[in-house]
């Protein structure tokens, strides 16, 4: 029997700020859900910096929904900052996963690789009498 424990994944992005967060070398973490945190009057940006670059992950203007649905997958032992900019905090939130590749077992028994010997196939002549 196999069990999967996964668990909650949180993270506030305080506007016009960076929160970096480390994954655990052990997990990896689902990215799902962005949300403003308050109302704003203008606009909210979330990026995730990578090298001092900025990858934008959603833009919210006015009159636009509060939140939106992602999918991202952060692996092991990677530092993520959020990058937030706006009238607003964006909750950022998803689960994280065990990450193991350690238990994979190659099956014992009940296969084997047989080789078959090919050999030079000798067709039958049919003599024809005209």
């Amino acid at each position: 029997m196999y069990v999967v424990l996964y668990s909650f994944f949180g993270e506030i992005a305080k506007k016009v700020t960076s929160t970096e967060r480390i994954i655990a070398d052990n997990e990896y973490v689902h990215l799902i859900q962005c949300c403003l945190t308050g109302i704003g009057s203008g606009f909210a940006h979330l990026s995730v910096v990578k090298e001092s670059a900025k990858f934008p992950i959603f833009h919210l203007g006015s009159g636009a929904p509060t939140s939106v649905t992602v999918n991202y997958i952060f692996l092991p032992d990677e530092a993520v900052v959020f990058y937030a900019d706006g009238d607003c905090d964006v909750a950022v939130t998803g689960y994280s996963e065990p990450f193991d590749l350690g238990g994979y077992r190659r099956p014992r028994g009940g296969f084997k690789r047989e080789r078959k010997r090919i050999g030079p196939k000798i067709s039958e002549t049919t003599e024809i009498k005209v």
